[in-house]
């Protein structure tokens, strides 16, 4: 079972116009429970699904809240899944989502010049999405 597009239905905003934790939390657990057997794709799973309940609390968050994410989103494959998580999102909701982990679209425009590879494609992919219109 493919969660990522899983967690793009259950948690859309416009299916489900409240975020109940709980039920989603539910639903994921049975998820769990049918891959159990691989544990791999058990981890692929629990990964997804925690991006993606996170990007759905932040699109509802406010100006004041600071996550200490960054050091988390070393992980290419994590970084990959938020760009993932963001696509479809207006650019607004995508700053929003964002704004909470690196602050200001400058801070996170600094770290996308100074990184290399893989990890300056997703930072400048996550800015073009907060720059399109």
């Amino acid at each position: 079972m493919e969660s990522f597009f899983l967690t793009r239905h259950l948690l859309d905003a416009q299916l489900f116009p409240v975020l109940d934790v709980a039920w989603t939390i539910n639903q994921f657990e049975r998820i769990q429970q049918l891959n159990r057997e691989d544990p791999q794709a058990l981890g692929k799973h629990r990964s997804n699904i925690i991006q993606a309940i996170l990007v759905a609390c932040l699109r509802r968050s406010g100006d004041y809240l600071k996550l200490k994410l960054q050091a988390e989103l070393e992980d290419l494959e994590k970084l990959g899944l938020l760009y993932q998580q963001v696509q479809g999102l207006e650019s607004h909701e995508v700053e929003r989502v964002l704004y909470p982990i690196w602050g200001k679209v400058e801070k996170l425009a600094a770290l996308a010049r100074k990184a290399e590879g893989k990890r300056r494609e997703l930072l400048e992919a996550l800015l073009a999405r907060i720059n399109a219109s």
